[in-house]
């Protein structure tokens, strides 16, 4: 992960970029059971929850195909 984050957005801010995305994906793996769980014992189903979650895999997938690589200047000699 860390390279690509530094390949799509450069050196200069790699370890704040890093630190939150390595925070959302702390946080969604803390969340995603304990609303899964919530989920199955509100409806007695699982279909919400796998809904819900292909929901933010495709939010997730779209926001990843909008992200541009940063265009670095070249040094002219």
């Amino acid at each position: 992960e860390s390279p690509l984050v530094a390949g799509i957005f450069g050196l200069r801010s790699h370890g704040l970029i890093f630190g939150v995305t390595g925070f959302a994906f702390t946080i969604g793996g803390a969340i995603g059971p304990s609303l899964t769980g919530y989920i199955f014992d509100a409806t007695h189903s699982y279909q919400l929850a796998f809904l819900a979650s292909g929901i933010a895999a495709l939010l997730g997938l779209i926001l990843t195909l909008v992200l541009r690589p940063i265009k670095h200047k070249r040094l002219q000699v």
